[in-house]
């Protein structure tokens, strides 16, 4: 039950997140999310203490926070100046549902059931929210300062 809380936790907080993020895409969002960070790892040292990362470790701590979580959120930052909060989160979940396609792929390890219902679900969501956008007379990429001619 804890953890079905703590998950439900996880999805409101990440919703909040992405609606914060796009109330600010006249501002500049990144000092936020540098700002978030910043307040994440403070919170995080006192639990490092007493099981130190081997210098390994700490490279690859380095590397991922830096390359994983570091540039995707500059991008992020950047992207949701042109994005509504509801495109955001949609596209945002594309990589999980992508993760059992790559382990699939390089792995070889078919996934069940449950995760195949819910990336149809998501991609579903997503083809469907973008259909009924153009359908509704504005076209996404008119949106980025593309035209319907030079797509051509």
């Amino acid at each position: 039950m804890t953890g079905n809380i703590l998950a439900v936790a996880s999805g409101v907080t990440f919703a909040l997140f992405n609606i914060f993020m796009r109330l600010q895409k006249d501002g500049s969002p990144l000092e936020s999310v540098l700002l978030g960070n910043i307040l994440t790892a403070a919170i995080g040292v006192p639990f490092i203490v007493g099981s130190l990362p081997s210098p390994s470790g700490w490279i690859s701590l380095f590397i991922l926070g830096v390359a994983q979580l570091g540039l995707s959120y500059v991008f992020y930052s950047e992207a949701i100046k042109h994005s509504t909060a509801l495109e955001a989160i949609l596209i945002l979940m594309i990589e999980p549902i992508l993760s059992p396609v790559w382990v699939f792929l390089f792995m070889g390890e078919i996934p069940g059931r449950l995760p195949m219902i819910g990336g149809a679900v998501v991609i579903g969501a997503i083809t469907i929210r973008f259909v009924l956008r153009n359908l509704a007379g504005r076209p996404i990429l008119l949106k980025y300062g593309v035209s319907r001619r030079s797509r051509r």
